[in-house]
């Protein structure tokens, strides 16, 4: 009985957040955005009209009976079974879009755009040019609204290199960002129980 009223709990309490502005994760106005670009303008210079980073993130899940259901969850790469997530986040840490409760097997740039986050990025350059700071998991053929960090690569423009070498420092905000997630909830780094409820594969309240 205690385990049905949390479960009920959780989705009032959801319900009531989504009505508290603070609470809410949505993109924020215009001018906000164009705030952030400043932001970080002043501080790189080459990520002209950046606004926001984005991140995969992926929670340790027990694995099923059910091959099917296994193997959606399981992700070679790691050889661990996960749920996956992609949060974007302002530069105040806010989060301003996420997909929730992904199988751990989908890559991040198939959850960004299952979750149409890469539909709403695309919507806010199109508005004021807002561009998102990401790594090399994303989408490669979405660069017009996505600035890549990582490594130089073997032909790059000395100001190509300089963009990279400037997105790869500001994408530690994203690191924070997750940082400050699982450390506010020490439960995310566990790993989550799994039963043939789909329910209780929803590691977040949707």
């Amino acid at each position: 009985m205690l385990v049905v009223f949390l479960k009920y709990s959780m989705r009032l309490l959801y319900k009531v957040l989504m009505q508290e502005d603070g609470a809410k994760v949505c993109i924020p106005s215009p001018e906000k955005i164009q705030e952030y670009q400043s932001v970080i303008r002043l501080n790189y210079p080459a990520l002209d009209g950046a606004w926001c980073v984005m991140d995969g993130l992926k929670l340790l899940v027990q694995s099923s009976g059910d091959d099917t259901e296994q193997n959606a969850y399981y992700n070679g790469w790691l050889h661990d079974h996960f749920v996956s997530c992609v949060y974007v986040f302002a530069p105040s840490g806010h989060i301003v879009a996420q997909s929730l409760n992904n199988p751990g097997s989908w890559h991040d740039s198939l959850v960004a755009m299952n979750g149409n986050i890469y539909n709403i990025l695309e919507d806010v350059y199109g508005a004021n040019g807002g561009k998102c700071i990401v790594d090399s998991a994303f989408n490669q053929k979405r660069c017009h609204y996505l600035i890549k960090s990582g490594k130089a690569k073997p032909g790059e423009t000395a100001e190509r290199r300089r963009i990279r070498q400037q997105a790869t420092t500001m994408r530690q905000a994203v690191e924070w960002g997750m940082r400050s997630l699982q450390g506010s909830y020490p439960r995310l780094k566990d790993r989550f129980l799994f039963s043939d409820d789909r329910q209780d594969r929803r590691i977040f309240c949707t």
